[in-house]
């Protein structure tokens, strides 16, 4: 768990930000985007899983 906890360090500036400001991305997402090697698909994983959270979700 401590791990994870540090891991998130690696995360961008603006995707923590975000974070601070929209708590509902979990932890768990967090820390798989922070083991990402590049920024770029660090941000573009984020903002795939931020837009999935915003998406109304279909009732079968």
């Amino acid at each position: 768990m401590d791990r994870d906890l540090l891991i998130l360090n690696r995360l961008p500036q603006e995707i923590r930000n975000n974070c601070h400001n929209n708590p509902k991305c979990p932890r768990r997402i967090l820390s798989e985007i922070a083991r990402k090697k590049q920024y770029r698909s660090m941000l573009s994983r984020y903002l795939n899983e931020i837009i999935s959270r915003l998406q109304p979700r279909r009732l079968a």
